[in-house]
């Protein structure tokens, strides 16, 4: 059997335009974007077969000398013919005519005009006095009474009011035919970029900004015997660079629907800011809990996280069950109106691609989430285990118990923990009691050097307190902002101007203080001080100290993630990956004449997790056909719940290829290139056949297939 290669589109504008990406659309076979920059439009979105690919372009802004492009990810494609047009040259002159002591103005409804054209916004008669002569002796105007129809865009009084000057416009725009790019501006060069290594591009193309332009190229995609697929980039760069330097400069801009056709699904993520009128977070790194979804990995490896650009982002994945799976993604930009990015998933044969340094910043210099006793950030400063019991209870499925005497986590001396000028620590504790003394150690840098971080109860506070005693800088925070036995989330910042507090999300009190922190060549530990006497009595989780102190935005959008996930993160319909033709029917029977009636029965198998339904479906027959004469072409649609059966008649015959004539119930053809194409994202066709042939063998090979284009989806159908 014989299968097509199928192409997929991408689009790449590469100009001197910002980088940034804004959101495209899909409608049938057509890609298309509109934002500030630039409009383009891609059609077909898939490419089953050799064929047109044609794309519209309108700069909002550049003007100048561009060449057009394609890149492949395949080698057996290649675009030829390249053209390209205006959609329509616009070009329009304006006018103006002045009208003397009007008497009346009313509407007109005929065709003739005496100033303007049909296609102005006003069309009235005026009666008016038109000037004829001077009389010299007098020095004055002799005007003689007059009539004229008009149509114009608008007007003006002018004079004592009793004079008018319209205007209007005469349109002079034009169809523009193709202009076939000669042979001496069409070139090819093999360049990688993000996978396309093969780029085909037609140069100086002059284009002006506002102004749309069609290009097309002629795509060969050849069948061969093995399905294959691929994708395609449509680029347009200044030509005074080469694509290199385009790529390098940042010269570019581009769409693509789909960032890789291996993944089979994907779900838009909408993050919500907790500050409508807030600050934009900067490589925030977002809680993220993830349902499972059947067509995952058992392990989630091939889930990926993808922004609007397709651009990987970084992401860790913590922890994962059966039934969900928990990832801390690096939004770059977090403003206050939210950001969305794409979780691609189902590829079988994926590995993960998570990037756990890339998603803290710099800034971050240690991150422990307690699955294991490894740090997440570049630093590497990772724990040793003294006591602590590991659990996996809560929401971030990962915490440490401490029993209130000996437990304690050792995070070692590294010279990044020694902080001096702002700090931020944060974690998650469920507290059972105030731990020794009532000063159950957070986290601990030494006993009177560095900084530590606190619960403080001796006199029924209720509080926590950060301090670093050598220094002087110390302050705690308000009465009553702990609670025993409930999880919460405790965070001190200080940035040598103020020590402030937050208790899940709330600022809870603090102090001012300008001194530098304290350092200490002893070990940071979590849940006790060096010296073993100031154990917590609870659980700690999600331990983090950054170099710099954090927002109060920053701190409640880390707090609401993970306790009102549904509420501030979404996600949208599942998409599936457009969908490639799968495998033709054909006959069983080998080489042969067929002279009898032949009848095609095939099985549609809606997918089960859609609610769309079926409206009509269309059965083709196509490919090469064989007649005595005419080149004929069949098409049925059908309405559900109705069937159709389609009678093919072969005989020994001349060649003929297909046209788009219509077929008559005895036409003779032979059929071949068969193909199940499927309209629709959601598509998950599984197909069956039941071919019988007639029964008088001649030598010849008869292929049969039929065309099937879903609209909807609903119960099982045959035919």
């Amino acid at each position: 059997m014989h299968r097509n290669l199928v192409l997929f589109v991408s689009c790449l504008l590469l100009l001197v335009l910002s980088s940034t990406a804004s959101a495209w659309e899909i409608d049938g076979n057509r890609v298309w974007q509109n934002d500030s920059n630039c409009y383009i439009s891609v059609e077909p979105h898939t490419l089953h077969s050799s064929g047109w690919v044609v794309i519209t372009v309108k700069t909002h802004h550049y003007s100048g000398n561009i060449d057009a492009c394609l890149g492949f990810n395949t080698t057996v494609a290649k675009p030829s013919k390249p053209a390209w047009k205006n959609h329509w040259e616009n070009t329009t002159t304006y006018h103006q005519a002045h009208f003397y002591n009007v008497t009346s103005i009313v509407p007109y409804d005929g065709s003739d005009f005496d100033y303007g054209n049909p296609y102005n916004t006003y069309q009235r008669t005026i009666t008016y006095y038109r000037p004829i002569d001077w009389e010299e002796e007098t020095n004055t105007t002799i005007y003689e009474l007059a009539i004229a129809n008009v149509s114009f865009d608008s007007y003006e009084e002018v004079g004592d009011g009793d004079d008018y000057v319209i205007h209007w416009h005469t349109d002079h725009s034009e169809w523009v035919e193709w202009t076939r790019v000669p042979p001496s501006r069409y070139h090819s060069v093999n360049y990688d970029f993000m996978g396309f290594d093969k780029w085909y591009y037609a140069t100086d193309l002059t284009v002006q900004a506002g102004k749309e332009y069609t290009l097309r190229f002629w795509v060969d995609v050849p069948v061969s015997p093995e399905r294959s697929s691929g994708k395609y980039f449509f680029a347009v760069k200044p030509s005074t660079e080469t694509i290199g330097e385009a790529v390098n400069n940042g010269h570019f801009y581009y769409l693509d629907p789909w960032w890789d056709s291996s993944w089979q699904h994907r779900k838009q993520v909408t993050v919500a800011h907790v500050n409508a009128s807030g600050e934009t977070l900067v490589n925030f790194p977002a809680y993220i809990n993830v349902s499972k979804e059947p067509e995952m990995q058992n392990d989630y490896d091939d889930v990926v996280f993808v922004d609007s650009n397709n651009n990987v982002m970084a992401f860790e994945l913590e922890n994962y069950t059966t039934d969900h799976a928990i990832f801390w993604v690096n939004i770059t930009s977090l403003p206050n109106t939210g950001a969305t990015f794409w979780m691609y998933y189902g590829n079988d044969g994926a590995t993960s691609q998570e990037d756990p340094e890339s998603v803290w910043d710099s800034n971050t210099v240690m991150v422990h989430h307690f699955e294991d006793l490894n740090d997440s950030t570049s630093y590497g400063n990772d724990g040793t285990n003294h006591g602590s019991t590991y659990n996996s209870t809560w929401l971030l499925d990962g915490e440490r118990e401490f029993d209130g005497e000996d437990d304690y986590v050792d995070c070692g001396n590294d010279e990044s923990l020694n902080i001096t000028n702002a700090i931020t620590i944060e974690a998650w504790i469920y507290p059972l009691g105030y731990g020794e003394g009532n000063f159950g150690r957070i986290v601990d840098k030494h006993l009177t050097e560095a900084y530590k971080f606190y619960l403080y109860n001796p006199n029924n506070e209720k509080a926590v307190k950060f301090n670093s005693p050598n220094a002087g800088v110390v302050a705690r925070s308000d009465n009553n902002a702990i609670e025993l036995n409930c999880w919460q989330h405790v965070v001190v910042t200080y940035d040598r101007q103020n020590i402030i507090f937050y208790v899940n999300g709330a600022n809870k009190g603090g102090g001012p203080d300008t001194a530098a922190l304290g350092t200490s060549t002893q070990d940071l530990i979590i849940g006790n001080n060096i010296d073993g006497t100031r154990c917590f009595n609870g659980t700690i989780l999600e331990v983090r100290i950054s170099n710099v102190a954090r927002s109060p935005d920053w701190i409640n959008e880390t707090y609401q993630l993970v306790t009102n996930q549904s509420v501030f993160v979404s996600f949208g319909t599942v998409e599936h990956v457009p969908p490639s033709p799968p495998t033709n029917l054909t006959s069983s029977s080998g080489l042969f004449w067929d002279t009898g009636k032949t009848w095609i029965n095939y099985t549609w198998e809606a997918d089960p997790n859609s609610t769309a339904t079926v409206d009509t479906y269309n059965v083709s027959l196509n490919g090469v056909w064989y007649n005595g004469s005419s080149q004929t072409y069949r098409n049925v649609t059908i309405d559900f719940p109705e069937w159709a059966n389609i009678s093919v008649y072969s005989y020994n015959a001349t060649y003929g290829t297909l046209s788009n004539q219509s077929a008559d119930g005895e036409e003779h053809a032979l059929i071949s290139l068969a193909t199940l194409y499927r309209k629709g994202v959601d598509a998950r066709t599984g197909i069956s056949q039941d071919i019988s042939q007639g029964n008088t063998p001649i030598i010849a090979l008869l292929l049969l297939c039929i065309c099937l284009v879903i609209v909807g989806w609903n119960k099982k159908k045959n035919t």
